[in-house]
């Protein structure tokens, strides 16, 4: 088990730099970190974080194979230390957001540095098109947006083979990123609990991005493939909040470059039970994802096409401007 780390030495080497700050927690750059940061648990939102919940998630690290860390370490910020005082769950140690994941956004006059979230994605249309905006937000079509819902389900597929529950998907904890290829990131990674095992706090929604179907329960992974096709919907068809309609007659008509098999998917996952895995999304996915859109080399029997590759990095680094974030309680869980 990776020892945790004491408080005190944690603030030895100078003051901490404050990065942004939610309802259950504070994130902050330490200084001998370099591109690692220090999330703290605010006092006022629940008295005893589980430490015992939080180690799991630490070291369910250590049942991924080769191909999964170097997939989930870049497109997650997993918690690596726990950090403790007097004995105490005080907060915990992760890697930083990647600098490729971070824009400039906002009023012409005065536009902000911001995590590149979900939300971004599917209100494009919105931005993009109003003169008073300036942003460094990515243009992306339809397709390209389909890459990322791909990446995203690739990403839980890996997670709910271990096991693991996210819980509160939402537009602020996904980010995503063109640089260099498309691809996402989940963020409050100890909103995340094991099957079976209760999480480092409770299991929590975020509004517009609910099950309807849970009646009460806590999430789960069929939850999560809920969220996912919302994800999925508002992103390819940019729908802002919107959730999609059912039967799949009510679904608008897929975007160009978007194969109909998309709305089968979606019309699925919506129902209260049956839903598909996130390996069947991922599954179904692959080819357009692979194709993007080009057209397909027909070789016999074989189709060719050319795949986009997946970055590597590792948070962002010393010395980096520091974030502006305008962050909610569902931000930093």
């Amino acid at each position: 088990m990776s020892s945790p780390i004491e408080f005190s030495s944690l603030v030895s080497a100078g003051p901490l730099v404050e990065l942004g700050r939610g309802g259950e927690g504070v994130v902050f750059r330490v200084p001998q970190f370099g591109d690692r940061v220090y999330k703290e648990f605010l006092d006022a939102s629940y008295t005893s974080p589980d430490m015992s919940a939080l180690n799991r998630l630490i070291e369910l690290q250590n049942r991924w194979t080769p191909e999964e860390k170097s997939w989930l370490v870049n497109r997650t910020v997993w918690p690596e230390r726990t950090v403790i005082d007097n004995g105490r769950l005080k907060g915990f140690v992760m890697p930083g957001i990647q600098r490729r994941f971070i824009r400039k956004h906002g009023i012409r006059s005065n536009p902000k540095t911001v995590l590149c979230e979900w939300n971004y994605l599917s209100l494009r249309t919105k931005f993009h098109n109003n003169p008073n905006i300036v942003t460094e937000v990515p243009k992306v079509a339809p397709a390209d947006a389909l890459a990322l819902v791909h990446d995203l389900a690739k990403t839980i597929k890996f997670l709910h083979g271990h096991g693991v529950i996210i819980g509160d998907i939402s537009g602020k904890n996904l980010l995503w990123t063109d640089t260099p290829s498309y691809q996402v990131m989940i963020i409050d990674c100890d909103s995340f609990r094991i099957m079976g095992e209760g999480g480092v706090a409770s299991p929590k929604q975020s509004p517009d991005w609910d099950d309807p179907h849970l009646a009460g329960k806590p999430t789960s992974q069929e939850s999560d493939i809920y969220k996912l096709a919302i994800a999925a919907f508002r992103a390819i068809w940019a729908s802002g909040t919107d959730r999609p309609s059912t039967p799949s007659s009510g679904l608008p008509a897929v975007p160009k470059g978007v194969p109909d098999e998309i709305r089968g998917l979606i019309e699925r996952s919506m129902e209260p039970t049956g839903r598909p895995s996130a390996e069947e999304w991922e599954k179904v996915l692959a080819m357009p994802a692979i194709f993007r859109g080009r057209p397909a080399v027909k070789m016999g029997s074989s189709v060719a096409s050319r795949s986009s590759n997946s970055s590597s990095g590792n948070g962002i680094p010393s010395g980096s401007p520091r974030p502006i974030l305008k962050m909610k309680r569902d931000d930093l869980q």
